[in-house]
């Protein structure tokens, strides 16, 4: 089941031509797509920090019918072992990025995204659009 970064959700949001033709082709193939919690926080932290709240109603609506998966115990775990092994090779990767990677890994999802440093996991599965 695709899990949408909140690049791709604002791709969509913003009417990107290649991100709304995906959106519609998942759609319409009935998968069924979700988000996780940490998405949502990066999501009204930008609309916090634009000083524009109209744009809450257009997310809202969009995310209206879209399951949101949370940061669990098996999430937290995993994102704490990501954090941990890209550390140690001396790789680096912001700690919410490595949430949400936790939370795809942890539910067995695959990230929407084209945010190159999730390539830098090894168990994440990835799709960009």
């Amino acid at each position: 089941m695709p899990c949408l970064d909140t690049n791709y959700i604002i791709a969509v949001l913003r009417n990107d031509p290649q991100a709304v033709r995906k959106i519609n082709s998942m759609e319409a193939s009935g998968e069924p797509i979700n988000t996780t919690s940490i998405n949502l926080f990066e999501l009204y932290k930008g609309i916090c920090r634009s000083n524009r709240p109209e744009k809450t109603a257009g997310l809202e609506d969009f995310l209206a019918n879209i399951p949101v998966l949370e940061m669990d115990r098996e999430a937290s775990k995993t994102a704490a072992c990501i954090l941990q092994e890209l550390q140690s090779s001396g790789q680096t990767i912001g700690e919410t990025d490595a949430l949400i990677a936790g939370a795809a890994i942890a539910n067995n999802e695959t990230l929407v995204t084209r945010d190159e440093h999730f390539k830098r996991i090894k168990e994440l599965r990835i799709e960009t659009w």
